[in-house]
C-alpha cells in the first residue's frame, strides 16, 4: 500500500512539474464586494418577522415597524496565479488568493407612542477571511478572456460586530459589542465556481497586464445546524481585480510558436 502511494505520489510530482514547467506565474491584486446569502435570524436569534426596507408594506407589531438591508462588504483580494498553458490561447489556471469576504446587515427599529418616539438601528459587520485555492479555465479572444472554473477555500479568520445606535429626540446613544457564537458557528472551508471575464495586453515583451471582473458563488452552507433553508448562509463575491503575467526570457515567443 505505501508503496502504491509512493508511486502515486512521484507520477503527480512529474506531471505537475511538467505542467509547471509551461506555466507563467502572475500577481494579482483586487477589491471584493461580498455578501452572504441567506438570513441572519439563525445567528442573532430575532424572532420578529422583518421585512425588506424597498417592500412598501409596513409591517406592524402594536407600535413598531422592523426594516432589515444587507449591504456588501468591501474587501481586498490579493496573491499569486499560475497560467498552465494548455495549448495555444488556452490555460488552466490556478492560484493562492488572500480574500476577505463576509457582508454588512443593517436594522432599523422604529417605536412610537403618544408622548415619546425612539429609533434603533443595529449594524453588524460580519467578517469571514479565506485563503482561496481557484482552479478556472481561461480561454483567450484576441485581447479579451473568459474564466469558468472552481474554488476551495480555508478560513483564516471569522468574526462580528455589532453596532447599536439609539436616536432619541434630544440625545443619541451608540454602544458595541461582539457576537463570538459567528465564529464557533462558521464552517473553516468553502466550495463554490467561479466566473470571470476581462482583458489582457501586452506591456512589455516579458509582461502581460490584465483587468478583470468575476463573480464568486459558494456552494456549501457556512453555519453547521441550519433548520430553515432561508436561513442557510452562502458566500456570494463580485471582485475587481488587476495584475501582471510575468513570461520570462523568450516566455512570449515561446506561447507565440504554441
Amino acid at each position: 500500500m505505501k508503496k502504491n502511494i509512493l508511486i502515486l505520489l512521484f507520477i503527480l510530482f512529474i506531471i505537475s512539474s511538467n505542467l509547471f514547467s509551461q506555466s507563467h506565474m502572475g500577481l494579482v491584486g483586487g477589491f471584493n464586494l461580498a455578501q452572504l446569502s441567506g438570513d441572519y435570524n439563525n445567528f442573532y436569534g430575532d424572532s420578529i418577522i422583518l421585512v425588506n426596507k424597498n417592500d412598501k408594506t409596513d409591517l406592524l407589531r402594536g407600535d413598531s415597524i422592523i426594516f432589515k438591508s444587507q449591504n456588501f462588504r468591501p474587501g481586498i483580494y490579493v496573491g499569486l496565479m499560475w497560467d498552465i498553458n494548455l495549448k495555444y490561447k488556452t490555460y488552466l489556471q490556478v492560484g493562492v488568493i488572500y480574500s476577505q469576504q463576509g457582508s454588512i446587515l443593517k436594522r432599523t427599529y422604529f417605536s412610537a407612542s403618544e408622548t415619546s418616539s425612539q429609533k434603533i438601528t443595529y449594524k453588524a459587520y460580519s467578517k469571514i477571511n479565506y485563503i482561496m485555492l481557484p482552479l478556472t479555465w481561461k480561454q483567450l479572444w484576441g485581447e479579451l478572456y473568459t474564466q469558468v472554473g472552481v474554488f476551495g477555500s480555508i478560513k483564516v479568520q471569522s468574526d462580528s460586530e455589532w453596532k447599536r445606535t439609539i436616536d432619541l429626540p434630544n440625545a443619541q446613544n451608540i454602544d458595541k459589542y461582539t457576537f463570538p457564537e459567528f465564529e464557533e458557528n462558521i464552517r473553516i472551508y468553502d466550495f463554490g465556481v467561479f466566473f470571470g471575464l476581462g482583458f489582457q495586453v501586452p506591456v512589455s515583451h516579458q509582461y502581460d497586464w490584465f483587468l478583470g471582473v468575476s463573480y464568486r458563488q459558494g456552494f456549501f452552507p457556512l453555519q453547521e445546524d441550519v433548520y430553515r433553508a432561508e436561513d442557510v448562509l452562502r458566500n456570494r463575491v463580485f471582485t475587481i481585480n488587476t495584475g501582471i503575467i510575468m513570461f520570462g526570457k523568450g516566455g512570449r515567443n515561446k506561447r507565440r510558436r504554441r
